[in-house]
């Protein structure tokens, strides 16, 4: 199955794996000694260690040699020659081989070259099943970079890894979702799930407008003015359900609100701000302050007791005889508050924890529309969040705005429903917008899905990860149901290409960082894969500066064909060279340089120069450099690069 084998490496959260410098037996290591001694004891660096070991050969000096491992018993290193230190020499690859007892080729040779030029240790297992791969494909040269790529950034060198980047780097992302879409659009059993977010990955635009619209006119339904016609456009747009009256709404989203700010710390980072802003709770600031964002949310789930009493709080606004407002109150939990416990659950038992649940459960209880309003303060600060991304933002936004949706606790299920009602929408927005943030896209394909996993493993009460369901984590889903198997052969290939592009999105090597991102466009009826690759040092934000950075465009279009877009960026400075085989390309592009130079002017860069050239064997070059990526396994939650052109 794809991705099996695969999930450890792509958990690890880190830029670029370290060198393997462990010792072992049977490998094959570069060492250069410094001492040696008459009975051929010798101190002798490898891999940046410095180890004391005893060389078997028959004659020998100081210098830089191959050795086999012999043994290593009791701290005891035995080092075998098995050839001296040549660059470019072409026998000492021969003779490896020859020492491991494997046959002379040409792939084999060129395989041990690159080991020795990526100074990685040889173990015989190891290069076996490395060529074995090599073998039963029929394009040498493509599995011959694969084999390059995964030795420079010291991945694990496998059949599953070697398997997924040479099938992955050459698939179509967007004719692959074109096809999978009409198969499940023709299948008996269709997967809705696959099919909602094949068509949101389609049109990623709608999702902004999605958002702002339902951010809207849930704050004009939270207000003090809201309007039955409102309800009527919410229920149309956005649910799936019919909700009985504006104070019914108000409601059902001030018990969600009390539900969703225990698991997601930046709902409850952002109620506690929303709290504080009122002049009676300003005194706690000093207080709140002290504790981390990321274990905001525990002020409410101090123990199970008082998240039941929490759940049994009724927040649900009904209508009484003189038409205003009352809110429902259990009684039972209600006369907890005399023996000094409180209805909302706290973290520490202090008297500044306790004096605020107290005096926010009196809030709560005496005016009618404190939590809708805090509910509406909530929506409207969490989408200011400069530091999180576009997709996160409605995800959190869904936790508190989805019991209006439906009544599925399922976590998945619930999400779904959201995705449901989402793609929904797209049917009456405009889709004629291209695909929004490259993290939104990323987010949607899931190419964070393993680095989530391991965060529920460790974190299993907070929400702030991806619950929304992302393409990979429903095609895998999707591999268990009982699709006919053309349309699951389809769908290994989806998870074989998001599962390549999760291992070359990013690399950093000295003050350089590197993001390259495959992104699915589907202009009218023509479908086609745009790579983009990012180069320049990254901010504190983990966003690249726009100042200084290099950016490469690659995409086959309908009517130009192949295209590269080279643009270079220095201090605000901008130089295009457009790279592409059209005869006419120089008289589109001279046309409308003036527009381009206007556009980027307004966001204060300046166009310098902007010119066209055909391909070459150099730009040939740099194109598969682009597909693989000097870089591996994505590990930091960055947002996205906006570039608007």
């Amino acid at each position: 199955m794809p991705n099996a084998g695969i999930s450890s490496v792509l958990s690890i959260n880190n830029k670029y794996f370290l060198p393997m410098n462990e010792l072992k037996e049977g490998q094959i290591v570069l060492g250069n000694i410094t001492e040696l001694t008459e009975d051929s004891k010798a101190k002798v660096m490898i891999n940046g260690k410095m180890i004391d070991a005893t060389i078997v050969a028959s004659t020998i000096s100081k210098g830089k040699y191959y050795f086999e491992v012999n043994s290593m018993v009791d701290g005891q290193v035995q080092l075998k020659l098995v050839s001296e230190f040549k660059e470019n020499d072409s026998k000492t690859a021969s003779q490896i081989l020859s020492e491991l007892d494997l046959p002379l080729s040409q792939e084999a040779s060129d395989v041990v070259t690159m080991y020795l030029k990526a100074n990685r240790p040889i173990t015989k297992n190891e290069l076996v099943e490395i060529l074995n791969s090599l073998n039963k494909i029929n394009n040498k040269q493509n599995g011959l970079d694969t084999i390059s790529f995964l030795l420079k950034k010291n991945l694990p060198l496998n059949n599953v890894l070697f398997s997924t980047m040479n099938e992955g780097v050459n698939l179509s992302l967007s004719n692959l979702l074109n096809e999978l879409e009409f198969g499940l659009n023709n299948a008996t059993n269709p997967t809705n799930q696959l099919q909602d977010i094949i068509k949101l990955i389609k049109n990623s635009s709608v999702i902004g407008e999605f958002q702002d619209q339902q951010l809207g006119l849930a704050t004009n339904l939270l207000g003090e003015n809201g309007t039955d016609e409102q309800l009527k456009m919410w229920t149309t747009s956005f649910s799936g359900q019919e909700i009985k009256d504006v104070n019914s709404f108000k409601g059902v989203v001030s018990q969600q609100l009390m539900q969703s700010v225990k698991h997601s710390p930046i709902l409850a980072k952002e109620f506690i701000n929303s709290v504080l802003e009122f002049p009676s709770f300003e005194e706690f600031k000093s207080f709140f302050n002290k504790i981390p964002d990321a274990i905001v949310n525990e002020f409410f789930i101090a123990n199970e007791q008082e998240i039941e009493a929490s759940a049994n709080l009724q927040t649900v606004y009904t209508d009484n005889n003189d038409e205003n407002l009352s809110l429902k109150q259990d009684k039972s939990v209600l006369q907890k508050t005399e023996d000094h416990s409180t209805l909302v659950p706290v973290l520490f038992k202090n008297k500044e924890a306790i004096e605020f649940s107290r005096l926010l459960q009196k809030e709560i209880i005496q005016n009618k529309g404190f939590l809708p309003q805090i509910a509406a303060n909530v929506l409207n600060k969490l989408n200011n969040l400069d530091q999180v991304n576009q997709l996160t933002k409605f995800q959190q936004q869904s936790l508190i705005l989805n019991s209006t949706i439906g009544d599925n606790h399922n976590t998945f299920s619930q999400s779904s429903n959201i995705l449901h009602v989402l793609t929904s929408f797209i049917e009456s927005a405009s889709n004629e917008k291209l695909p929004s943030t490259l993290g939104t896209i990323q987010d949607l394909m899931g190419t964070k899905y393993e680095q989530n996993l391991q965060q529920v493993k460790f974190d299993s009460n907070h929400w702030n990860i991806d619950k929304f369901p992302s393409l990979k984590e429903i095609a895998l889903k999707a591999l268990d149901s009982d699709l006919p198997n053309s349309i699951k052969e389809k769908i290994e290939q989806v998870v074989t290409k998001i599962t390549s592009q999760q291992l070359v999105t990013i690399h950093q090597d000295g003050p350089q960082v590197q993001y390259t991102a495959t992104i699915p466009l589907f202009l009218n009826n023509f479908a086609t894969d745009l790579t983009v690759q990012w180069t320049g040092q990254e901010k504190n934000n983990q966003q690249i500066q726009s100042d200084y950075c290099k950016i490469l465009f690659y995409l086959e279009l309908e009517t130009l064909k192949e295209t590269m877009v080279d643009v270079s960026v220095q201090n605000r400075v901008i130089q295009v060279n457009i790279v592409n085989n059209h005869e006419k390309l120089n008289e589109l592009v001279q046309a409308a340089t003036p527009i381009l130079k206007e556009n980027l002017a307004k966001l204060d860069f300046t166009l310098s120069s902007i010119k066209t050239s055909p391909f070459t064997i150099e730009s040939e070059g740099t194109i598969k450099e682009i597909k693989f990526n000097s870089s591996l396994v994505s590990s930091k939650s960055y947002h996205g690069v906006d570039i608007i052109v």
